[in-house]
């Protein structure tokens, strides 16, 4: 097998000719807060606004496609990834960024507490007439398959879940069937090596990686 050798990677912001991140094509919420992010914490403006832009995409699928031709479509995912030396203030850029998610998921997992648990008894007592219905002499099939699809109807029985960060491909299935999409944000790659084998003896698992960029189907037995 051929090694590949990398070469010293070059700093962008030694050379002459580096395109500067276009703020000015943000909309203005977007540009006045990566603004505001480089300037309190000291960074360039594009780290703020890269990892903004990823964040962003996630506020959209499930509603919107991008159609580069008639017969493909692509939902509106941008996969980025910045990388900088220890200290470079990666982690309160990422701050900032996750916390308008994050505060999302808690207050309305907060407001919607009481239905959520009405939502899980309901779906309780729909499965105890379904077991009940299916002890009887001559159970009837289409009463028990009625109330089983009810009880599969019911939404709204979990807290939500936005962000994720450490997290490993198991896990994401698991998260991925009881939330429509997630937004993984991370200011550390601990998330990438678990994709790489880290608990799987060293064997890559990036299958859901890679189909979560085209919004395929993944089935996992």
């Amino acid at each position: 097998m051929n090694e590949i050798k990398w070469v010293e990677p070059r700093p962008l912001r030694h050379t002459a000719d580096t395109i500067p991140f276009p703020l000015g094509a943000l909309p203005p919420v977007l540009r006045d807060m990566a603004g505001a992010i480089s300037v309190t914490t000291s960074t360039d403006v594009g780290m703020a606004g890269t990892a903004m832009l990823s964040a962003v995409g996630y506020c959209f699928t499930g509603l919107y496609r991008l159609a580069g031709k008639a017969d493909h479509t692509e939902p509106p995912v941008l996969y980025s990834i910045i990388i900088a030396q220890p200290s470079e203030r990666k982690s309160p850029v990422m701050h900032f960024i996750k916390a308008p998610f994050d505060s999302f998921e808690s207050k309305y997992n907060k407001e919607h507490r009481e239905e959520m648990y009405k939502a899980q008894q309901d779906v309780k007592a729909l499965e105890a007439r379904v077991k009940a219905m299916e002890k009887e002499d001559e159970p009837d099939t289409a009463a028990i398959a009625k109330l089983r699809v009810q009880a599969d109807n019911i939404r709204n029985t979990s807290p939500i879940r936005i962000a994720v960060d450490d997290i490993t491909p198991e896990s994401l299935v698991i998260e991925l069937s009881e939330n429509d999409s997630l937004l993984m944000i991370s200011d550390e790659a601990g998330m990438l090596s678990n994709f790489n084998g880290k608990y799987n003896g060293g064997i890559p698992n990036l299958d859901l990686l890679l189909k979560s960029w085209n919004g395929e189907k993944y089935i996992c037995n």
